[in-house]
Formats: structure tokens, sequence, C-alpha cells
């Protein structure tokens, strides 16, 4: 993998990243809702997407250190 290739997955994971945060956002107003009319949610959709977020920031972290030790500015 070249170095463009490298600053396009870190661009896709951004996005991806993004789109993680907004459903983690929703799953906590939906589970607010619930709980207002004494529905109980499921917790794992948040804990797997959480654990997604997580790996995501991992992988761009990874990413943005070897670029950085290569002298690559983003």
């Amino acid at each position: 993998m070249n170095i463009e290739d490298l600053k396009d997955k870190i661009k896709k994971l951004n996005y991806a990243k993004e789109a993680v945060e907004y459903v983690l956002h929703y799953i906590s107003e939906a589970e607010g809702y619930c709980s207002q009319v004494g529905v109980e949610g499921s917790h794992h959709g948040e804990m797997e997407y959480s654990d997604v977020l997580c790996r995501i920031e991992d992988e761009l972290s990874e990413i943005e250190d070897a670029l950085a030790r290569l002298g690559v500015t983003l």
C-alpha cells in the first residue's frame, strides 16, 4: 500500500467514524425515548458500535503514526 492509498484509507475511516458517531447518538436518543414510555431498549447495539468506533480510532492512529514517522503530513 502506498502513501496515497493510506491517505485515502484515512479519509474513508474518518467517514466511517463520523457515521458510527451518528449511530451512537441516535441509539442514545432512541434509548431516551424508550425509557420515557417504559420500553426497555437493548444495550448491545451501543456496546457493539462503541467497539467499532474504538477499532476505527485505533486503525486511524496506527496509519497516522506510520505516516508521521515517514514525515508525511496530512
